[in-house]
């Protein structure tokens, strides 16, 4: 591969004497790099870092773009850790460690001015069995073929799991007392039916180390062997591995490679077509994934025919070899070390996993105490301490704890804190979990329903069809990710949002997240000022109450929680105060002048409204306001009598008058009232406020407080 006369001298040894404050001067300018990386040869090198610090600064449009300022200067400089010993975790757990994987990094004050303090770069991997892999413990995956590196990265993963994490990563129940699934797999020796063969065998009393695995069935998984009521006895004498499907056959290997005699696979391991005994064991994911010793997870494969060991991946630009600067006892450079794309900086703009679109398999994740992942992009290992990349030295640690003593602890699950547990549901696993896609999206509550059940220990209170009745009037604030966010982002993120549908048939009561498909996210925006309910002590916090006489249960309904699989229905009653609005009519360009005036910069083009805006809809009385309604207002308002601010959830089902139900003093839901006195969820809205003045909500507030029955 062609080297440019700049990168000739550039070794790890030489980059070593520079850092962010004495830069090896590169070429001239971003225009050299540019114009080196598309020659003709190009320099390998050179077009690593011109993609890096092209496609880092063009992730978000609203920032200015390096390839339109080339004139600026740039340097590099190196951030090495060869023969360095990694910390697995010997030190105070509650602490969070930076990521670290020895990088070539890109320093100029364009960047430090226009994107911060995070300085882009090129990162260097070795090849297994080099003599540079003595140095460095960064590897690739796809581009090494080295056979079973991956099995080998693996397995000394969870070596050092096992090794120093022993007081978080295993069980906290007495030894045995672990069960194991109702049904397990015993491997056997490959294709033998009569020397140990591999069989179906019930667990009972059992207790035994196992993996399982966690995959998306496809097409292919429904034309191969599976557990049937009709080979139920068969598969128990034998399991030929020849019919099973690929990504069957390699977990087996993996299992095996790995030390484990024990594979549960839901395919394979619960009866289909048996809904009684789905139901039964559907039940019991929160053991099946929690009492696993691994949780194999095939990420990079779509279909379950297809496999997942060999990985197909193919980066934008192939990586090129880089020089160490040292040399061996016998005079020799020590060779083996490449640099190629940080896949940390440009994960977002990877397809994601088809896993990662597969709504059970969020829950396998959460539940598992540890994961071993074939991702598109490498291969990585994940417990409840710390995650393990392919391509870095180590990464970040945080002590995870949510059950009581004696219980299997999901690995996701933050702390045994209430309100971290509640504020990881909201911030992670709900918006998580909704932009995934169900084959049945009659599952929407069964697939999270084990994961539900084991927060609750926690949290408190029962789920009410998504919602945590503990925390209720936050758990209705969610809203549709695509149309309106409260704070600018990135836009990188765009084109991975959809709009929400409803579905076929009603799955949910409209006041819940999964009454509707799609990506949602919650809307309250500074969990700082708005805690959990209820709030001693803050009886202004919220807006809404209990109608109950113990003001603790939000429904009389007694068939409405997590164990539930399926809840069409819920009425809840609480106390608020709903009042009359109606949609304006607000010209485009008036709206971006609205924008404007809450902060936010115009964009380039005034007819262009900003994807923040996107479904913005303003709010007015829908009656003529008296003089002491006005009073209430602020003077000189730019939109007349604007109130409010918001979305509706369908965007064809908007309404021009309907009911607004404040929550917070700052959010609140649009509703409909249906003919027996009830009210329907349409959307959300927020209270418009103009530089820290509340005379809108007082005008909310100011409402006749009525009985409220949200179905």
């Amino acid at each position: 591969m062609f080297t440019c006369a700049a990168c000739t001298e550039i070794s790890v040894d030489y980059l070593r004497k520079f850092d962010h404050n004495k830069l090896f001067q590169h070429h001239d300018s971003f225009g050299e790099l540019k114009d080196c990386a598309e020659a003709d040869p190009s320099c390998g090198i050179c077009l690593l870092l011109w993609r890096t610090v092209d496609g880092v600064t063009r992730l978000d449009i609203s920032k200015p773009a390096v390839r339109d300022n080339l004139n600026e200067v740039y340097g590099l400089y190196g951030d090495f850790y060869d023969d360095t010993e990694p910390d697995y975790g010997l030190h105070d757990m509650s602490n969070t460690v930076t990521s670290r994987g020895s990088a070539v990094k890109i320093e100029s004050r364009f960047l430090t001015y226009n994107f911060g303090l995070s300085r882009p770069g090129i990162c260097l991997f070795a090849l297994e069995n080099t003599p540079a892999a003595m140095h460095f413990t960064e590897r690739c995956t796809y581009a090494d073929q080295t056979p079973n590196l991956s099995m080998q990265l693996g397995r000394k993963w969870l070596e050092i799991c096992r090794e120093h994490h022993h007081r978080f990563c295993t069980s906290a129940a007495p030894i045995g007392a672990v069960t194991m699934p109702t049904r397990i797999i015993a491997l056997g020796s490959p294709n033998s039916a009569s020397n140990a063969p591999t069989r179906l065998i019930a667990a009972g009393n059992l207790r035994e180390p196992y993996v399982a695995l966690s995959y998306c069935w496809g097409i292919g998984a429904t034309e191969s062997l599976m557990l049937r009521d009709e080979n139920l006895e068969s598969m128990k004498q034998f399991i030929d591995e020849g019919e099973l499907l690929k990504t069957y056959r390699e977990a087996f290997q993996v299992a095996r490679e790995l030390g484990f005699r024990f594979i549960w696979i839901d395919a394979l391991c619960i009866i289909q077509e048996n809904k009684s005994d789905w139901e039964h064991e559907s039940a019991r994911m929160s053991e099946v994934y929690g009492n696993a010793d691994l949780t194999i997870v095939a990420a990079r494969s779509g279909d379950s025919k297809s496999g997942f060991l060999q990985n197909s991946f193919k980066p934008m630009v192939p990586p090129c070899p880089f020089q160490y600067g040292r040399y061996d006892e016998t005079g020799r450079e020590i060779e083996g070390l490449y640099v190629g794309l940080d896949r940390t900086e440009f994960k977002t703009t990877f397809d994601p996993d088809p896993v990662q679109l597969r709504g059970w398999c969020l829950q396998e994740a959460e539940l598992s105490k540890r994961l071993l992942v074939f991702s598109r992009d490498g291969v990585y290992f994940s417990c409840k301490t710390t995650k393990l990349y392919e391509d870095r030295v180590w990464t970040f640690f945080h002590h995870r704890d949510v059950q009581p003593k004696g219980v299997v602890v999901p690995r996701g699950l933050p702390d045994t804190n209430r309100f971290e547990l509640l504020d990881h549901w909201y911030a992670a696993i709900l918006p998580g979990y909704t932009a995934r896609a169900l084959t049945n999206p009659g599952d929407v509550f069964a697939a999270i329903a084990s994961l539900a059940i084991m927060a609750s220990l926690t949290i408190g209170g029962r789920y009410l069809a998504g919602v945590w009745e503990s925390d209720l009037p936050r758990g209705l604030l969610w809203k549709p990710r695509y149309q309106i966010r409260w704070m600018v982002e990135p836009l990188r993120y765009e084109k991975t949002l959809a709009a929400l549908r409803r579905p076929a048939r009603s799955q949910a009561p409209s006041w819940s997240w999964a009454a509707v498909n799609g990506p949602v996210q919650h809307g309250w925006d500074n969990k700082k000022k708005w805690p959990p309910y209820p709030v001693e002590g803050r009886p202004s916090a919220f807006l809404v109450r209990p109608a109950s006489h113990d003001f603790t249960q939000w429904t009389a309904q007694d068939d409405c929680d997590a164990h539930v699989l399926h809840m069409p229905l819920c009425e809840l009653q609480m106390y608020g105060r709903p009042r009359r609005l109606r949609c304006t009519s607000t010209p485009q360009a008036r709206l971006l002048d609205w924008y404007e005036t809450l902060g936010y910069r115009r964009r380039q083009r005034p007819d262009d409204l900003p994807p923040q805006a996107r479904g913005t809809i303003l709010f007015e009385p829908a009656t003529v306001l008296n003089d002491s309604d006005l009073s209430l207002l602020k003077e000189a308002c730019p939109f007349d009598q604007i109130v409010a601010y918001g979305i509706f959830d369908i965007a064809e089902e908007r309404i021009e008058e309907f009911w607004a139900l404040p929550i917070t003093r700052n959010l609140g839901l649009i509703l409909d009232r249906n003919a027996d006195g009830t009210f329907h969820r349409l959307g959300i809205f927020r209270i418009m406020s103009y530089e820290g003045d509340s005379m809108s909500y007082e005008w909310f507030s100011a409402g006749a407080e009525e009985l409220v029955r949200l179905v």
